[in-house]
């Protein structure tokens, strides 16, 4: 009787943990899949509100296990904390000072909690995976909704799907998102295999039909590095590719040729106009320069750019690139922490992948691989796009600070036990 207890409350205990990770999943679908925006009659319901404060809650009520890593010395932990510091520091000084307070407090802190929560509800490899899981799940949901729109008669030109993603946002999302999709392609067998390697095929054809040219770059430097780190026979990862290839070839149209073609063209507008990305581009440089120490306030660089604090052509344009963006909001300081955040989290990656037998990690080396191509992806598909406070980007850092929590609780119980 009293033994029959016992496994109930463990049972118990198992489900109230799990429950912490439904709220994640929930949360993927909207921070990443934007689902309250693929859906018009949920997207004035407060649907991002509501699915937050459930988070929360589910997060209080399971049971959280002691972690030997304390995640405030997490050094992508302290970098980010210090984006929020700049972020706050600049709000006085800022170009437009309402907006730079709006977006720290209703915008990035949303981002911040978001993070959080993944980081600190995810305690296991099982519920690492699930997470992972819950983000293909949203990314099928987004290409079922391209796809969809594709194919109405009033969708013309390139491809766009949420109030918040354009063509050019959605190519990010699906291109960096790809690896993650690969790796665990690689990892199952039967019909998830098989529908993996259906969403990656699908996940091809939209972004060819979104006509992004920082998507095509980022797709060869993802594709390039996939056939590197995957360890696969080379017939068996030469076929997958080849038919992915094929797709490919088959979908790509004159008119996205045209246009890939632009991106060596130096009479190209973005190349050579004024307001095109490279003049913008210098413009972020010359606030950054301007305001090294402050920049021109957090998620106010269109206003400054608009108000011609880099030069005279005003578009009032993004900034076009994730690594200007962050410069010349936040100054120097920003931009050395952003590029800080890839470099720990790759140093990260690259320590425990070194180490994967001794600290019985051996079980999450498809999801080490498929970060490591991921963030590289992301900073060359980030260069041609203004996603400095991205999601995705929060994803894969909660994700690699996870590995590390996994990895030092195993290594010290190992010790204890052994």
């Amino acid at each position: 009787m009293n033994t029959n207890k016992y496994i109930s409350n463990d049972k118990a205990t198992k489900i109230r943990g799990n429950i912490a990770v439904f709220g994640i999943i929930l949360l993927l679908f909207v921070y990443i899949g934007r689902i309250q925006e693929l859906f018009p009659r949920i997207y004035g319901l407060s649907f991002g509100k509501i699915t937050m404060g459930l988070a929360l809650c589910l997060y209080l009520m399971a049971p959280q296990p002691k972690s030997k890593l304390k995640i405030l010395s997490a050094p992508q932990v302290k970098y980010i904390v210090g984006i929020l510091l700049l972020g706050v520091i600049s709000i006085p000084f800022s170009v437009w000072p309402g907006r730079s307070f709006n977006f720290i407090v209703y915008e990035y802190s949303k981002l911040l909690i978001f993070f959080f929560l993944l980081v600190l509800s995810v305690n296991t490899s099982k519920d690492l995976k699930k997470i992972n899981w819950g983000l293909i799940f949203s990314l099928v949901v987004m290409v079922v909704m391209a796809v969809k729109s594709e194919i109405t008669p009033e969708m013309r030109g390139r491809l766009t799907v949420s109030l918040a993603y354009d063509a050019n946002d959605i190519a990010l999302v699906l291109t960096v998102s790809a690896p993650i999709v690969y790796f665990l392609m690689n990892q199952e067998k039967g019909i998830k295999k098989i529908g993996l390697f259906m969403l990656l095929a699908s996940m091809l054809y939209i972004i060819i039909k979104t006509g992004s040219r920082g998507g095509f770059v980022g797709l060869i430097a993802t594709a390039l590095l996939i056939l590197v780190k995957d360890k696969n026979t080379r017939a068996k990862k030469y076929i997958i590719f080849g038919i992915l290839a094929v797709i490919f070839i088959c979908f790509a149209s004159p008119t996205y040729w045209e246009r890939i073609s632009t991106i060596f063209s130096e009479s190209d507008y973005n190349v050579a106009g004024e307001g095109g990305r490279v003049d913008i581009w210098k413009k972020g440089v010359i606030m950054m320069l301007n305001k090294p120490f402050t920049g021109v306030g957090a998620g106010a660089f269109v206003t400054a750019e608009g108000l011609g604090l880099g030069g005279m052509a005003r578009k009032w344009s993004a900034a076009h690139n994730s690594f200007i963006q962050m410069g010349g909001e936040l100054g120097l300081g920003g931009l050395i922490l952003f590029v800080a955040l890839f470099i720990s989290s790759l140093k990260s990656l690259k320590q425990m992948k070194l180490a994967a037998k001794d600290m019985d990690m051996e079980e999450n080396l498809w999801l080490i691989n498929a970060l490591g191509v991921s963030f590289y992806s992301f900073m060359v598909t980030g260069f041609f796009l203004s996603q400095a406070y991205s999601s995705l980007l929060y994803f894969l850092i909660a994700n690699c600070i996870i590995l590390k929590k996994l990895a030092i609780n195993r290594s010290m119980n190992r010790i204890h036990t052994g």
